[in-house]
């Protein structure tokens, strides 16, 4: 099974050969381009010198490869002054940039042969990875020990084949709490459809798995979770789980309720929120929406203010943060932009604590900021 998962999730010989095939259709379109620009020309020459023997090269690549010999090949070509997507030669040029020139072999050709490496490396790993299971097996059960992801296999394979302990268990609760929803995986959610909704939860088994519905008509599922605060998926969380999950309980006749009021903030904090946030979390349109969920997009949903008290304007503070001229270290190397948003932060804080007045509600008198007010 996990052989047939590299077979899909890696680039063929074939990707690579039709890739490069690609790239000399484009650049023998390119080296026979004339009446260009003086300084066009001149590049075009030099490529036209350079490009048989890379080639050559890229023709005769393996998955035996060395990664080091390919990157030298490409990198070497790469060093030739590559013309400007300009003119008549705009489009032809972006499509060679993305071949070969795109920056740190990022290139669809680079990237097919690396990825076409990998292919073995997975393989060889998958076979340490198979024996390392084995091993485990064979301990646990010299110690009659579980692991937790054994807790969860072992439970749903429980319920799955014994109906008679998924009525007896399911039928001792009536609800059903999952906070942090967002953070379950695949595993959790079907042990959770089984014992709640008669299901797995996916979509491909909602229509056929609906034998137990009558012994948990009165139970009850209640999830809370964000998606976009997902940060698990380094342990197997998957935020789509939420989004299918969320679908199959509508399907059961559940109700969705959106918690965008915030009784935290003043309006003008949330309207600028809303405003960021719209921007930051834009779609390009022309994405299906298949490849929006597999890419775990999630549309803005707006906040609505529900605070009542408001202090007056200006509750915004932005902080622009300007590059310092280039001898401003003293010769030594600039901060890097993450070091300098943080001592700006850091001394805004600092210019704020036991400086600036804060009033409190109902109160025309201010107090100084301290660590504890703030």
């Amino acid at each position: 099974m996990l052989q047939e998962e590299i077979e899909k999730s890696h680039k063929t010989p074939e990707d690579y050969q039709r890739v490069v095939e690609q790239l000399s259709l484009r650049m023998s379109e390119f080296i026979q381009t004339r009446d260009l620009p003086v300084g066009a020309e001149e590049k075009r020459r030099e490529i036209e010198r350079r490009w048989p023997r890379l080639r050559e090269f890229l023709l005769a690549v393996t998955e035996a490869t060395p990664p080091a010999d390919f990157s030298e090949a490409i990198l070497a070509f790469r060093d030739v002054p590559r013309p400007t997507a300009t003119g008549r030669i705009r489009d032809l040029v972006k499509e060679l940039n993305e071949l070969i020139w795109k920056d740190k072999l990022a290139g669809s050709v680079p990237q097919t042969f690396f990825d076409l490496r990998a292919r073995g490396y997975a393989a060889e790993l998958i076979k340490v990875v198979a024996v390392i299971e084995r091993k485990l097996d064979e301990e646990k059960r010299r110690k009659s020990a579980l692991d937790f992801d054994d807790l969860q296999l072992r439970a749903l394979k429980l319920l799955e084949n014994h109906p008679e302990v998924l009525r007896r268990t399911s039928g001792r609760y009536r609800f059903f709490l999952v906070d942090e929803f967002q953070d379950t995986n695949g595993l959790q959610r079907d042990l959770m459809a089984r014992l709640a909704l008669g299901s797995t939860g996916s979509r491909e088994s909602r229509a056929t798995q609906r034998q137990d519905e009558e012994s948990r008509r009165g139970s009850n599922l209640f999830i809370v979770g964000d998606r976009k605060q997902s940060i698990y998926g380094f342990r197997g969380a998957d935020v789509d789980v939420f989004r299918e999950m969320t679908e199959t309980i509508a399907l059961q006749n559940g109700l969705p309720v959106s918690l965008n009021r915030n009784f935290r903030s003043q309006l003008p904090l949330v309207r600028f929120f809303n405003m960021l946030f719209e921007r930051v979390f834009e779609c390009d349109p022309t994405i299906a929406l298949d490849e929006r969920n597999q890419l775990g997009y999630v549309e803005h949903e707006a906040s609505i203010a529900a605070r009542e008290d408001q202090t007056p304007p200006p509750v915004v503070d932005l902080l622009v943060d300007l590059k310092p001229p280039g001898n401003a270290n003293n010769g030594a190397p600039p901060p890097k932009p993450r070091e300098r948003d943080a001592e700006q932060l850091a001394a805004r804080i600092i210019s704020m604590v036991g400086t600036e007045m804060i009033s409190r509600p109902g109160s025309s008198e201010g107090e100084s900021a301290t660590q504890r007010t703030i």
